[in-house]
Parts: structure tokens; C-alpha cells; sequence
């Protein structure tokens, strides 16, 4: 899923880090905050189970915005044609 999330004054230095549910939470940040600042970031984050993600805050409280622009299903549906390979010598014309 492509996201845009914001933090909105947290209330210590803190980051956020997403992912899909069911996973193991990573180790590194998504969007990093300072005491009472609002700040975005965009990221790319896989989903779970039910199409569900995480968001982790480490430390003290902060307001969450999560803007979702759309999801990744590249190969769902595609039929894939079958090519064969050209005869030596023999002039090929393409798109």
C-alpha cells in the first residue's frame, strides 16, 4: 500500500514505523518527530491478513494521520502472452 502518514505533536522525541500486520515489526523508522511538530512522510508498506497494517510509536503520544493513495496488486489478472523466438536472419517488426 502506498501511504502518506503524519505525526502531529508528539509529545517527546519519538519515530513511527509501519508494516503489514501479521509480520515482525522492523527496526528501522518510517517518519521520525521532534517534541510538538507536525511532519509527513510518504511510504510504501505491505498489508496482512484482512488487508490490515501497523503503526508503531516509540515513545510518548502523538497524533496519527494516515492518507492511503492506493495499493500494489501488479500481476493479479494478467494473462501474460506467449512469445516465440525469432527464426536467425529472419526480419523482425515490433511496436
Amino acid at each position: 500500500m502506498a501511504l502518506n502518514i503524519a505525526g502531529v505533536q508528539p509529545t517527546t522525541n519519538t519515530y513511527l514505523s509501519v508494516w503489514p500486520a501479521d509480520a515482525t515489526r522492523p527496526t528501522s523508522s518510517t517518519l521520525n518527530l521532534n517534541p510538538g511538530e507536525i511532519r509527513a512522510n510518504a511510504a510504501i508498506t505491505g498489508l496482512g491478513s484482512g488487508n490490515r497494517f501497523n503503526v508503531y510509536n516509540t515513545g510518548g503520544s502523538t497524533n496519527v494521520v494516515v492518507d492511503e493513495a492506493g495499493t500494489f496488486d501488479p500481476l493479479a489478472g494478467m494473462n501474460f502472452p506467449t512469445v516465440t523466438a525469432p527464426t536467425a536472419g529472419t526480419p523482425q517488426i515490433g511496436p
